[in-house]
Parts: C-alpha cells; structure tokens; sequence
C-alpha cells in the first residue's frame, strides 16, 4: 500500500471525526426540555413526604406521576416547553392545585407547595405563574417572534 493511500484513510478519518464533533455539539444546543422541582410542606413548615404530584400538560396531553421524597422534596425532568397544571395529593391533607405553571426550554422552575389539613376530597387551587428559578443563577426569558422584531438593536440599526 503507497503513501497516498494512507494519507487518504487518515484525511478520511479526521473528517469523520471533525464531522461527529460538529453534529454532537449542534445536537446539544438545540435543548427545549425544562423541568419542575420544589418541597411540600405542612402549615407548620414540616416536610410532607410520599405525596403525589401528578402533572398534566394543557396543550398535549402528557401526563406524569411522582411519588414526594421523605424530605419532600420532588422532582419532574425532561419536559418539553408549554404550560401544565401540577396536582398535589396525600391523606389527610387538601388536594392542591396549581394551573399556568410555565415551563421554559432549558430552564427549572421551583414550585413550593403548602399542604393544609383536611380531607383529600376539599381542593385548593392555586392561581398564578410560580416562575422562580431556586436550582441554579440561570436568568433567561423565551421571546416570540413578534417581541423579537419589536426589539429595538442598541447599534441603532433595523
């Protein structure tokens, strides 16, 4: 086998190489996953461990369940960008709810919930947009086209 020959195969290789490197990196910017994360407690602050959160997601469908840490705490990862109503159960305490909570890609959202006493059958339902990121410094809003193009530059040009 001559020179040329192996030039090729090792020019060939590091295409290849150089090829793979690009396509991973372009793979792992294109994220439109997000996640939901918080601690339930009681009136006085204590931990409520093993309760349900289930989370349904208004515009699809998807549906997901978690049973709460002993600490609490709970955990929903890997969702896509949209809007989901979240639903907190456990005996011996109301149900609570909270609809509109805004998932971003790239981004999680930390959703305190405060059980109270009662019947699982009694319901609360929280109303608003819990939008505070407590996992980590992230700052980041998503922008649609029309808040884009309205935008004005700082250089002064359209």
């Amino acid at each position: 086998m001559t020179k040329t020959y192996w030039r090729q195969v090792a020019f060939g290789g590091l295409l290849a190489l150089v090829f793979l490197f690009c396509c991973t990196e372009a793979a792992t910017a294109q994220q439109t996953l997000g996640g939901i994360v918080g601690v339930v407690t009681d009136g006085s602050g204590a931990a409520v461990s093993s309760t349900k959160a289930a989370l349904l997601s208004d515009a699809t469908g998807l549906a997901r369940e978690v049973t709460g840490k002993a600490n609490g705490q709970f955990a929903f990862s890997d969702l896509p960008a949209g809007t989901y109503t979240l639903t907190f159960t456990h005996d011996g305490y109301e149900t609570s709810k909270y609809e509109n909570v805004v998932v971003q890609a790239d981004r999680v959202i930390t959703v305190n919930v405060q059980m109270k006493i009662g019947s699982v059958a009694t319901s609360v339902e929280v109303t608003g947009n819990p939008t505070l990121n407590a996992v980590d410094t992230t700052n980041g809003n998503v922008m649609d086209s029309t808040q884009i193009e309205s935008t004005p530059l700082g250089t002064g040009s359209f």
